[in-house]
Formats: structure tokens, C-alpha cells, sequence
């Protein structure tokens, strides 16, 4: 089961909700994180587990 759809905690719609509310984009939010770009795009739409980075 993938735990970012059912995650009490997480969901990437408020990752993407939390992002554009202070005006960052996917790739100021990876560079934050030590991250790709592309895993803020797949956490948002639901495609990557929130822990499968590590």
C-alpha cells in the first residue's frame, strides 16, 4: 500500500498547498531538502512514497 495516499500526517496535497502558500517552487523546495526537483513533482501528485529517499 502506498503510504503517501493513506498517511494521516502527509499527503502531497499539503506539501503542495504548504509550497505555493509561501511562494516556492518544486525545485526552491528540493534545494532545501538536498533533494531533485523531480521528488517534490512525484511526492505532490502522489507517485513516491514520502520516505522512499531514504
Amino acid at each position: 500500500m502506498d503510504r503517501a495516499k493513506t498517511s494521516p500526517v502527509f499527503s502531497g496535497q499539503k506539501l503542495k498547498e504548504a509550497r505555493t502558500k509561501r511562494g516556492l517552487t518544486q525545485v526552491q523546495v528540493a534545494a532545501r531538502m538536498g533533494l531533485s526537483g523531480l521528488y517534490i513533482s512525484h511526492w505532490e501528485s502522489s507517485r513516491r512514497c514520502w520516505r522512499s529517499w531514504t
